[in-house]
Formats: structure tokens, sequence, C-alpha cells
């Protein structure tokens, strides 16, 4: 074991016996004593490790270049992806109240999200599930309303869980 982790397990280790000890102790002058001891010990047994070879710590062995760069862009791709989960996650729910509010009886919403090149996000899309093929443009409607000009697209759900698409049920109820 190099002398640092040895020093950081005696450390652990000093402080465990150091906390029973404080507890058992009994009070007064004794008690201020034991903890005085208990920290000169500690402290010769945290740098006791150091003593065989000097104290002599470097950074010349550690490559600091191409692992930090790595890792931020690993750790900023995982942020971005958190960040966007997050983000649909509270769009869905958005949408889905809107709707249901305005008595539209919805299965399920689904958005698409972006990222722009400005780091903004965008919503690109929105998958709609109604059970009413009636309400249709009522919906589109309502989500274009709060979300611009996105694409959307409307499926009404089956009694069976499944669900069709709305665009040619639509069509065919108009004419």
């Amino acid at each position: 074991m190099d002398p640092i982790r040895k020093a950081l397990f005696i450390a652990c280790i000093m402080g465990i016996i150091s906390a029973v000890i404080d507890m058992l102790a009994p009070a007064d002058k004794t008690k201020k004593q034991l903890r005085a001891l208990m920290g000169m010990i500690t402290l010769l047994a945290v740098v006791a490790p150091f003593g065989d070879k000097g104290l002599r710590l470097s950074l010349n062995d550690i490559d600091l270049d191409t692992d930090i760069s790595v890792n931020t862009d690993i750790a900023e791709r995982e942020m971005t992806e958190v960040f966007l989960d997050k983000a649909k996650q509270e769009y869905d729910e958005y949408f889905y109240n809107l709707l249901n509010n305005n008595d539209i009886r919805t299965g399920k919403v689904s958005t698409s999200l972006e990222m722009n090149s400005d780091n903004e996000l965008e919503l690109a899309g929105a998958d709609i599930e109604i059970y009413d093929i009636g309400q249709r443009e009522k919906a589109k409607q309502l989500v274009e309303s709060e979300a611009g000009n996105i694409s959307i697209s409307i499926r009404q759900v089956e009694n069976d869980g499944t669900y069709k698409e709305t665009d040619t049920a639509a069509l065919q109820q108009q004419e």
C-alpha cells in the first residue's frame, strides 16, 4: 500500500478507536487527557507511513491533458441527455394536462425535443393519443396555440389499448 493510502487507513482506524474511547472514558480531566493522548497517537500514526521514504508528492506522473478533456465531453453528453429527458417528461405532462383540462380525453402525449446550436431547447414535435376522433382538431389547435408550428401527430386510442392514425380516419369522417 502506498503511504497516502496507509495514512488514510490509519486515520480512519484511529478515528474509530478515539470515538470508542471517548464514549467509555469518565468525565472531567481524565477525558481531556485521553483526548489529547489519542490526538498525539493519531498524528504520529498518520505521519509514520511517510517516514520510511520521506514525503514525496509529485504530479509529474499524471497526464492531465487527455483524460480531463475526454471526461468533460462524456459528462457534457450525459448532462444533456439527463436535461432532455427531464424536459421531455415535463412537456409530456404539461400537454397531457392541457388536453385533459380542456375535456379532451387523452391516452398519452410524447414530445420530441432538440438542442439547437445555441444550446437552447426546442420543441420539435408531439405525438398525441386521444380517445375521441371528433376532438382531433380541437386537440391540434390547443397544442399549436401553446407550441407554435411544430409537427403534431394525433392517433386514436382504441378500447383494447391499441391505436390507429386519425389523419385517414378524420378524412373518412369528413366525407
